[in-house]
Parts: structure tokens; C-alpha cells; sequence
């Protein structure tokens, strides 16, 4: 369920984020657990284009993000889009795309020529566990936010990281220096080129 654990600092910069960049992307599952707006707020700046990975169209008509501006969402399938629930999403307010499939879905590198040839130059993503996995498997993320809350979850298991997102993180969060934010931490910087796989993927390429 949704739950609060960023403090309204984190919050104001996570907006703040969102207005500077061209696209925001969320996984369908943050859509079904949260149903957030996915909207800029708490600060003065426009919303950015909203895009949700929704390889099997399971975002309801009902969804807030719908509606939440006057700019449509894209909801990204690898499904037809000639369906009852397509366009039923469509007379909702929103955009369905249809991409090429992948293991992950939706094939990303297909969403990332898309969103370039319609003008988007910035993608900020903001989850789930397994969007930020398959696009940090991918390979093709450039800078990271990271937000730690001294906040404890009562399920210990509520959130999994994927391997390589975990293993990425560590090798990237040993070279930053943390600021204080309100009672979090925030930690900022780009990924480097060879620092986008990990530590033993790297070793594992390097192998004869």
C-alpha cells in the first residue's frame, strides 16, 4: 500500500526534479499501488509528460494520472492497442503506445528512439524495483538521485532491489559524498560510463 517515507524536503526536490526534466516513467505498479498524479505541485514548473511501462495494460480508467493535467499520459504496451481496454484508456484521457516486446516487457531501447523523436531530451524515472532494473540493465541511465530515509518499513521485504540495480548502487554510492536533506540523506551524482555495470559483470565480461 502507499506508503509516506521521504520527508517534505525530499518531496519539494523530487518535484523540483520533475519540472526540469521532459518525461517522467513509472512502472505500472507504482500506478496500481499509488496512483499518484505524477504532477509538479509542490514547486512552480510544468508538469513533464507522464509515461507508464504497462506491457499488459492493467492501468485502470480510473487512474488519477489521467486526468491530472491537460497534457495525456503515454501508456506504453507491448499489447495490441486495438482492444476494449485501449481504447477505453484512450477515451480516458490517454495516449497508448504500442512498442516492440522484450523480456523486460517493453523493449527499451525502441521507448528511448520514441521518446527522442518526440522531442524528449531528459527521462527522470522514479520506479518501481523493476523499471529502475531492467533500465539500469540496459545500461542506459546517466545520473542518479538518491534519497535515503532514515525512516524503517515494517515488512523488510516490501521493496526488492534487483541484482544489478543493488550491485550498480554500491560501486556509485562509494564514490558520492551525502548532504543532508531535512531528516534524509541525498546523494547525487552522475554514472560513468564504466561504472554502469557492475563490479562482477564487468570482471565477467572481462574473462577470456
Amino acid at each position: 500500500k502507499s506508503t509516506s517515507i521521504s520527508g517534505p524536503e525530499s518531496l519539494r526536490v523530487t518535484h523540483q526534479l520533475r519540472a526540469r526534466h521532459d518525461a517522467l516513467l513509472v512502472g505500472v505498479g507504482t500506478v496500481l499501488s499509488d496512483d499518484p498524479a505524477l504532477t509538479t505541485r509542490l514547486v512552480e514548473g510544468p508538469s513533464p509528460l507522464r509515461v507508464v511501462l504497462d506491457s499488459r495494460l492493467r492501468v485502470p480508467v480510473t487512474a488519477r494520472l489521467l486526468c491530472s493535467t491537460p497534457r495525456a499520459a503515454w501508456l506504453v504496451t507491448s499489447a495490441s492497442v486495438a482492444t476494449d481496454k485501449a481504447r477505453a484508456l484512450s477515451d480516458a484521457g490517454a495516449d497508448v503506445v504500442q512498442v516492440p516486446s522484450s523480456p523486460d516487457g517493453v523493449s527499451i531501447p525502441a521507448l528511448l528512439s520514441l521518446l527522442a523523436a518526440n522531442a524528449v531530451r531528459s527521462l527522470m524515472l522514479e520506479g518501481g524495483a523493476e523499471v529502475l532494473e531492467s533500465f539500469f540493465r540496459a545500461r542506459v541511465i546517466d545520473y542518479i538521485v538518491l534519497t535515503v530515509s532514515p525512516r524503517k518499513l515494517s515488512n523488510p521485504r516490501a521493496v526488492r532491489l534487483g541484482h544489478w540495480t543493488s550491485a550498480v548502487l554500491e560501486d556509485w554510492r562509494a564514490r558520492t559524498e551525502p548532504l543532508q536533506l531535512g531528516a534524509d540523506r541525498l546523494e547525487i551524482g552522475p554514472l560513468e560510463h564504466d561504472a554502469r555495470e557492475p563490479s562482477w559483470a564487468r570482471e565477467r565480461l572481462a574473462a577470456p
